[in-house]
């Protein structure tokens, strides 16, 4: 079905978004002519539906940003499922890093390892004088060396708190690629293919949609293939491979899809929230999972829940105003879901 939105945007619908699903995405599509929008919902009886603004195809890429951090963190988990690390072990032992007092991998996962920045501001700071976040990738040119080094200056691990970091996640996929051998392009690859995600890629040849900047047109971020901080926040895909993932999370279809699901307890006293999981962001007595990523001017968000069987994903290519934006649009959307507002069109 075809439907008339506003200012020239037209939508491709196999879903009745409800009436304030269909507000939200309006007011998400009219901040710019330029907005993209895709949505997949996986509804409790097992169907599913696509919202795809125009322009959009069913396998039209977006950058997802640091969701990419669930595939590195189930590629961890899938590691320790082979027993091939410890999630108590401190990173030092599979690492070449002078004495001192290390996070586990454990704390990496859940953010817990006291990184109080996302990065280290030696790592970004360079890169920030001569670009902006929104227009080039502030990663671009770290390498391994980059990162550990960092870690070295930051060698006095405690009990802590939540503080989200990409430098966390770029340190596990460091751990893992040490572990196996293998580059993180690869180890990526691999979990992508356990999913069977034909339209996933690291790095994609193919287009990309391009970022939305306050109604201009830029190109997407570009990356280097062993560049550690794709693990938190290099992957492109689509909204049916990204929805054929959120089922993958609800069915559990691994020993690691389900460990990421495993929740741990944050003391109240550090603040911010009071449980997450091993690969997930989650609320204390809920069945939510969530993650939301990213790069650039590209947002996506993904919200799911194993015990009602649903699922919802929201991709754009801008960030959008407070109440105009795909983590907004995300959680409005698993609400209507759970109050059987959302239905398929016939």
């Amino acid at each position: 079905m075809i439907g008339i939105i506003s200012k020239g945007q037209r939508m491709e619908t196999t879903l009745n978004l409800g009436k304030k699903g269909e507000t939200a995405a309006r007011r998400y599509l009219q901040l710019s002519d330029n907005n993209l929008l895709a949505v997949g919902v996986l509804l409790p009886n097992g169907a599913t539906g696509y919202y795809l603004s125009n322009g959009v195809g069913y396998d039209s890429l977006f950058d997802i940003g640091s969701i990419s951090k669930t595939f590195t963190a189930q590629a961890v988990l899938k590691l320790a499922c082979e027993n091939k690390l410890s999630l108590s072990d401190t990173v030092d032992k599979y690492l070449q890093l002078p004495s001192g007092v290390y996070p586990t991998v454990e704390m990496l996962l859940t953010h817990t390892a006291g990184y109080k920045n996302l990065t280290p501001v030696e790592i970004t700071v360079p890169s920030l004088l001569k670009r902006s976040y929104a227009r080039a990738n502030v990663y671009r040119g770290i390498g391994e060396t980059d990162v550990l080094n960092a870690l070295s200056r930051r060698k006095h691990a405690r009990a802590s708190g939540y503080f989200y970091s990409d430098f966390a996640y770029a340190l596990l996929g460091i751990v893992a690629c040490r572990v196996t051998g293998k580059s993180i392009s690869a180890l990526l690859q691999e979990l992508i293919d356990d999913y069977h995600m034909k339209s996933t890629y690291i790095i994609p040849d193919g287009e990309r949609m391009k970022c939305n900047l306050r109604g201009h047109v830029i190109a997407p971020w570009s990356w280097e293939s062993d560049n550690p901080y794709l693990a938190s926040g290099g992957i492109s895909s689509t909204v049916c491979d990204m929805l054929k993932y959120a089922k993958a999370q609800v069915e559990q279809v691994h020993d690691f899809t389900r460990m990421a699901q495993e929740r741990r307890s944050i003391p109240a006293s550090f603040g911010g929230p009071k449980e997450i999981c091993l690969g997930w962001h989650t609320y204390s007595r809920s069945n939510q999972c969530w993650h939301v990523g990213g790069v650039g001017t590209f947002r996506s968000s993904l919200i799911f829940n194993p015990k009602a069987k649903c699922a919802v994903i929201v991709m754009g290519n801008a960030k959008g105003a407070k109440s105009a934006n795909v983590h907004y649009l995300a959680k409005l959307l698993y609400s209507e879901m759970k109050r059987h507002h959302i239905s398929i069109l016939e």
